[in-house]
């Protein structure tokens, strides 16, 4: 995941229904890989393997956004994610400790079992020697402190890319999504990824978003999530069958 992230031009969804079929049947469609929303869906560790097991019959990475810094980053990790997006990063510190989470010694301090990401066991070794080169270490930006650290935040060496956080970011320094400062905010975000030469990543609702973030650098643009598609889906549908005589 982390030699995609550095090409770019990837388009991702959020998952946040816990319906493995559902994740296993978007293999094909169009995007590149899918964001399982561990910090605000309700779905627990159990759910997690099965929506990672599907992403792999589906042949998507699945990263996982966890709640928070801490021992769900080594378990989703264990169950096969590709890598993980942490929320509210707002440190060097807490940055650097999210490097030791994701990776082995030497590089960081992730412990080694016999899980689901090495065969049980099967091929411990082999995962040990390349886990480091291809699991994914995200952060995610969407408080003014983190927002003030967003440049040495980058600079973190393990840290793969900063994801713009859009809505908590509003909520965070007092501006509406759109307005002239949250978009400088945003302009910053990407900027500082750019600069670190690491994936600037964005959070997008519309297919114009997608497009913006492209044009500003975004290497991952994640539109969406299975729910919204879901109900526009579903109101479409409803609206474009006609009314029945009274």
């Amino acid at each position: 995941m982390r030699d995609r992230l550095r090409q770019g031009g990837l388009i991702g969804m959020f998952i946040s229904l816990p319906a493995p079929s559902l994740v296993e049947s978007l293999g094909g469609i169009g995007f590149d890989a899918l964001v399982l929303d561990a910090e605000h869906a309700a779905f627990g560790i159990a759910e997690l393997e099965a929506l990672i097991r599907a992403a792999d019959v589906a042949g998507l990475p699945a990263l996982v956004r966890v709640a928070a810094i801490g021992p769900d980053i080594g378990r989703a990790l264990d169950l096969g994610a590709a890598g993980v997006i942490v929320p509210r990063v707002e440190s060097v510190a807490q940055a650097e400790r999210i490097v030791a989470e994701v990776r082995f010694p030497p590089d960081g301090a992730r412990g080694a079992g016999a899980v689901r990401a090495c065969d049980y066991g099967a091929s411990l070794q082999p995962y040990l020697e390349q886990a480091n080169d291809h699991l994914a270490a995200i952060v995610q930006i969407e408080t003014l402190a983190g927002l003030d650290m967003v440049e040495q935040i980058a600079a973190v060496p393990g840290i793969d890319g900063l994801c713009m956080g859009p809505f908590d970011l509003a909520v965070s320094i007092g501006h509406p999504v759109g307005s002239p400062a949250h978009a400088a905010a945003m302009d910053r975000i990407c900027r500082a990824a750019r600069d670190a030469a690491i994936a600037g990543i964005a959070v997008c609702a519309t297919a114009r978003q997608v497009q913006h973030a492209r044009d500003a650098g975004a290497k991952l643009a994640i539109f969406g999530m299975d729910r919204m598609f879901a109900l526009q889906a579903a109101a479409a549908a409803a609206a474009s069958i006609e009314a029945k005589p009274g």
